[in-house]
């Protein structure tokens, strides 16, 4: 926790306060506190002013939006567009904001009770980040998609929760009746049980994210093997199907060793 707080401080006081020249501290605190302990929820800046007057602290939403924009701009926030699903347009005032590091939460939010279900939401959006997809919040006509995650011509949807219960399945899944295209639809949760139904894919969190650092793995023993000898024009094809068969030689042999070894880890 010392560490994370040294990290905290260095970042609001050196990267912020003094890059951004803040002068209301408290107020700049205050926000913070907001966004960190309140954390994958959609507010505007109206939301937030009622919030601070509250807390009899009144304040501009130019200003509120001008703070925010700092933390952004010193990545210890990220901030989620709203998209409408059903008019393709991004939705302008009330946003999501995410932390970069759950771990700096920890160093506000240590009297509050755990809130799962946001953590892992913010877990996934920070790894669909990381793996290069452009991710926004669908806005639909009667709920959310929590996240549309888009890079080049692949596009998935994604709802997450903390636990399946028969109330949560019907939201989670029941929300897919409103898309009406074939692209992947997941849900992620703490279950271990698939719950996969009518073609909607269900995720346990540990499995997504071993999947994809398996295949991470994967393609750094590929890189090594053919950084050992060079490749020449003449035989792309014959390359390009050894490729193949190393890549899947891999996913049935070290994927699945990857796997056993950290169970005792994640549980």
């Amino acid at each position: 926790k010392t560490y994370l707080s040294d990290v905290y401080n260095s970042i609001v006081v050196k990267d912020i306060i003094e890059r951004f020249k803040i002068k209301d501290l408290d107020l700049f605190n205050k926000i913070l506190t907001f966004i960190i302990t309140t954390p994958s929820q959609t507010f505007s800046a109206e939301s937030l002013s009622n919030y601070l007057f509250s807390e009899n602290v009144e304040v501009s939403k130019m200003t509120l939006y001008n703070y925010l924009e700092y933390m952004c701009r010193a990545m210890l926030i990220n901030k989620a567009e709203r998209f409408d699903v059903r008019g393709k347009r991004i939705l302008n005032g009330k946003y999501k904001y995410y932390l970069t590091d759950l771990g700096l939460g920890q160093v506000i939010n240590n009297e509050r009770k755990k809130q799962m279900g946001a953590y892992i939401e913010n877990i996934v959006y920070n790894e669909l980040l990381s793996r290069g997809y452009d991710v926004k919040v669908g806005n639909l006509d009667f709920g959310e998609i929590d996240f549309i995650a888009t890079r080049f011509e692949e596009k998935a949807y994604y709802q997450v929760t903390y636990h399946l219960t028969d109330e949560i399945i019907d939201r989670e899944f029941g929300v897919y009746n409103d898309i009406h295209d074939n692209y992947p639809k997941y849900v992620i949760s703490y279950d271990t049980f698939d719950f996969s139904q009518n073609g909607i894919i269900h995720k346990n969190i540990i499995d997504w994210l071993l999947h994809f650092i398996s295949y991470a793995i994967i393609l750094v023993f590929v890189a090594t093997y053919f950084d050992s000898f060079k490749i020449d024009d003449t035989h792309l094809y014959l390359y390009g199907l050894l490729a193949t068969l190393i890549i899947f030689i891999l996913n049935k042999t070290i994927k699945p060793i990857i796997f056993r070894l950290t169970l005792p880890i994640t549980g």
